[in-house]
């Protein structure tokens, strides 16, 4: 379907093209949302009709804005009320918002309980950044006992995830995190025997994927990109005496 056909469905009410419409608007790296005023209202527009409809897509959507300050004014409560309206709803990446939300104290308390929950109930859902966090609540045992065994299972599983389709732009991200955890398991011997071959393959790998989403402007691609290349090259090192 062409980007003018999703408009024609949205101006004729149809509130999932109105969502696919806000995406493209907001999060597209060649459109400067800020510098057009006519994409800017129409954006808000098309929020507020698909909101007013119960659509939890747009819920999670206008979530995001208000945590990155896309259009809205960056306010993370705004945000957490928003995360955790779709998740009550049962929208997977809400509720794996909401978990990031509780692990940080983003727009609200730090609870690693509610975090675990959260995360818990996406990662059934399949979404893989849910499946990580959970591996990192193992691995440093935030509400759960420290597990490192248990974390690495779920980081490869996050990984076996984000193989299904890595020309997707969210399970590049996937794949790298999860890849630079199991190097770090190997790197370190946590929860897996060390190998730390094995994990210079793995710091490679996920510096890839990292590098991708760097040259889109992600900036929190760009810290895993740093921290894998100073993993590597201490992996590196560690070989080389």
């Amino acid at each position: 379907m062409t980007f003018e056909e999703i408009i024609g469905l949205a101006e004729a009410g149809n509130t999932d093209a109105m969502v696919a419409a806000i995406q493209e608007f907001v999060w597209n790296e060649h459109i400067n949302i800020e510098d057009c005023d006519a994409v800017r209202d129409k954006t808000v527009e098309y929020l507020n009709a698909a909101i007013m409809a119960g659509n939890v897509d747009a819920m999670n959507q206008l979530a995001a804005m208000y945590a990155e300050g896309r259009i809205v004014e960056k306010d993370p409560a705004q945000a957490f009320r928003f995360y955790k309206l779709a998740a009550e709803n049962g929208h997977a990446l809400a509720t794996s918002n909401l978990g990031f939300c509780y692990l940080y104290g983003n727009g609200t308390d730090v609870d690693y309980e509610e975090a675990f929950k959260a995360f818990s109930k996406a990662a059934l859902l399949d979404i893989g950044d849910a499946i990580v966090q959970l591996g990192d609540m193992y691995m440093y045992g935030w509400f759960v006992e420290k597990d490192p065994g248990t974390a690495y299972k779920y980081y490869v599983k996050a990984r076996q995830l984000a193989v299904r389709d890595l020309s997707d732009w969210g399970m590049q991200q996937v794949y790298s995190d999860s890849v630079y955890r199991i190097g770090n398991c190997f790197f370190e011997g946590t929860g897996v025997e060390q190998d730390i071959m094995f994990a210079i393959k793995c710091y490679g790998d996920a510096l890839y994927y990292f590098d991708l989403r760097e040259k889109r402007g992600d900036s929190y691609s760009s810290k895993g990109y740093q921290r894998t290349l100073y993993r590597l090259t201490e992996a590196i090192g560690r070989i080389s005496h």
